[in-house]
């Protein structure tokens, strides 16, 4: 890895004698690592049916690292029900040492993907309110399907920039953790196009935006209020110093000691400050990759005092200006229009006995003949057994229920993924929804199968797929098991279907118009030809290829490294010919794909795939093989798939949809 020049210049300035420690420790593989849901398993059943080598983490009981290089966490039925979750070890520790009671109202402001905020909702055992927010709704969305799996039944999923949930939410939180987006110098062993990245935002570019985020924070936090404030990268610019800039611009915000751990290393502090600050920003802990487990990370605790004394210091208006452009480059899209209500006044007060309130509150979208649902719905509810369970209300929406908590602040005006527990969907009848599922913990009030974690239909069900043979389960959709054969069956039914029909009309207008072919019946039936034939061309050019067999799909997705998703069955069409692959794999950075049956020019494949990629991914490798073993061993070569950055999870999504796109 090559690390800039000004980059390493820093690092020497900061670390002096260990900086070639630092440099050496570089060259080593990151640690993978899994964090124990608590919410749904014990620390002590989970030592009975671990499934790997594990040791601990230092700084957190529920933290272990994966010794087996062997095992692959992402693959395991335990992953896809929630029992744990996988993240770097040193960014286990914001979400730790954040002080959480049961009741708390905590809010997660920078919490996508979701590590730190199973985490939280994991502390509130369903108690409380868990408010998780990222400024992309694409990785909100994400953090939602984690929260979900977590089995996080408070938890209130928002898109929103930060001063947006500061009106809604005034002096509202007991716990704020901000996770704030940075230069990531901690995270370039781990993900080596954050150096890129680096290079062209590096830590000048991001305090401004972290200030911006630690501001509103205050705002949201009561007093006697926790804050946590972390990042993954070493720049004093972005940690200590902001962190100072903090305390003197918030009089009554003071550094909370944390509890020494192993690998800990006090905040950096400068002899220039008085005795005070010194004291303050050396109870800040570091992580160093040379010295423990795990990548680089800054973490620090604050509360929040009396507020009465503080003096707030106005900015003027060409600063906030400033500041603005550059949060709206980042992402941080400006309103359009504010809302003027606080969060006080927003706050809706719910009567009434439990049930009542399980029966629902009915959405204005939702007609009078729908009761049968909601009692379904709140029968389902009623399952829950979570901790605190009976201060949440139903509320019916469109075609869909969602468990929301009582006396909860109003969302509209926000831009919210979801409100609460998504109960199920409500068309023709309540279909109980998969993160209900694994929320029930009361096995009594339900009918239920145990099923063996080595049972290979297990992921398949958990990620919320009918439990079925898998070429039964299929619904023919493009790159997935079993495309090709499903959409010959398809198009010569559908085409055998308007045949007859076209036919059947024919037949009818002779028989009106007495035999007479000059009617309107025969033009109908002529026209039907139109669509008999786009579903003719469509079969004909699936027909000579088949679906890959069951074992060559199951042997793939076993070995698929993590963070990378499967299209088989693919069939495409250029200008000059018709191109078939069996399997592509695609990750952050990666397409690799292998050819199917039939004589094809392997160059021209490649080419063909790299073009359109590079429309949408610059820098994506795309690798076409001839063989399924050479696909396998080309899989089997890869170390790990690094996590996608904001941009790059929106440029990966592209590519995905741009490679389904091609199939016919």
């Amino acid at each position: 890895m090559t690390l800039p020049k000004k980059y390493q210049q820093a690092m020497q300035d900061l670390l002096g004698e260990e900086y070639s420690a630092y440099i050496e420790s570089m060259q080593q593989r990151s640690q993978t690592a899994i964090r124990i849901n608590t919410a749904k398993i014990s620390l002590e059943q989970w030592a009975e049916i671990c499934p790997f080598e594990t040791k601990p983490v230092p700084w957190t009981e529920k933290g272990f690292l994966t010794t087996d290089e062997q095992c692959n966490p992402a693959k395991h039925p335990y992953y896809y029900a929630g029992l744990y979750y996988i993240q770097e070890p040193s960014a286990m520790i914001p979400a730790s040492i954040l002080p959480v009671h049961e009741g708390d109202r905590i809010l997660d402001v920078c919490a996508a993907p979701g590590g730190k905020a199973t985490e939280l909702a994991a502390k509130l055992r369903g108690t409380g309110q868990l408010v998780a927010n990222d400024i992309s709704v694409s990785r909100a969305m994400a953090l939602a399907k984690n929260l979900q799996i977590a089995g996080a039944v408070n938890a209130v999923v928002t898109a929103e920039k930060p001063e947006r949930l500061q009106e809604s939410f005034s002096q509202y939180f007991d716990g704020i953790l901000i996770d704030a987006p940075c230069s990531g110098e901690g995270m370039f062993r781990r993900d080596p196009h954050m150096v890129q990245d680096w290079e062209e935002k590096g830590p000048q570019y991001y305090a401004p935006i972290q200030r911006h985020i630690l501001k509103a924070a205050y705002q949201m936090l009561r007093e006697g209020g926790y804050l946590v404030y972390s990042t993954c990268t070493f720049s004093p610019e972005e940690d200590e110093k902001n962190i100072l800039w903090f305390l003197r611009q918030f009089p009554d915000m003071h550094v909370c000691e944390v509890p020494s751990k192993e690998g800990f290393c006090s905040g950096i502090t400068d002899a220039a400050l008085t005795e005070t600050e010194q004291q303050q920003l050396s109870r800040c802990v570091r992580i160093f990759p040379h010295k423990t487990v795990g990548e680089g990370h800054f973490a620090v605790l604050l509360q929040k005092g009396d507020s009465s004394a503080v003096e707030q210091e106005s900015n003027s208006a060409e600063q906030e200006n400033s500041l603005a452009e550059r949060v709206h480059d980042h992402g941080f899209r400006m309103a359009e229009k504010k809302h003027q209500s606080s969060g006080a006044e927003r706050r809706s007060k719910y009567a009434g006995t439990r049930q009542q309130r399980l029966s629902g509150k009915k959405d204005r979208r939702m007609k009078d003949g729908d009761n049968n649902l909601v009692a379904k719905a709140a029968w389902w509810t009623g399952c829950l057994s979570a901790p605190g369970a009976e201060r949440y209300r139903l509320v019916s929406g469109k075609k869909q229920f969602t468990l929301e908590m009582e006396g909860s602040v109003s969302w509209k005006g926000l831009r919210c993924i979801q409100t609460g527990l998504i109960v199920g969907s409500a068309e023709k009848r309540f279909e109980p929804s998969i993160q209900l599922a694994l929320s029930i913990c009361d096995k009594d009030k339900l009918p239920y199968v145990n099923l063996s974690s080595e049972e290979q239909d297990v992921i398949r069900y958990l990620k919320g797929e009918t439990l079925q043979d898998v070429t039964v389960l299929n619904e023919g959709k493009r790159g997935d098991f079993g495309y090709i054969n499903n959409r010959k069956k398809r198009t010569l039914t559908i085409a055998i279907i308007y045949s007859a029909i076209s036919i059947g009309i024919y037949v009818l207008g002779l028989v009106l118009n007495h035999m007479s072919r000059q009617n309107l019946f025969t033009v109908i039936a002529v026209l039907g030809v139109l669509p008999i034939v786009k579903q003719i061309v469509g079969f004909v050019v699936v027909f000579p290829y088949h679906s890959v067999t069951e074992e060559q799909y199951q042997k793939v997705q076993k070995a698929l490294p993590e963070r990378m998703e499967l299209m088989t069955d693919l069939v495409i069409t250029s200008s000059e010919k018709i191109m078939h692959l069996d399997f592509l794999a695609v990750g952050n950075g990666r397409v690799i794909g292998v050819l199917g049956n039939g004589k094809q020019e392997l160059s021209y494949v490649r080419e063909y795939l790299s073009k359109g990629v590079a429309n949408w991914g610059t820098q994506y490798k795309v690798q076409i093989v001839e063989k399924q073993a050479m696909f396998l061993q080309e899989l089997a070569r890869i170390d790990s798939i690094p996590e996608c950055t904001e941009d790059q999870e929106e440029e990966l999504e592209h590519v995905k949809s741009y490679l389904r796109s091609l199939i016919v």
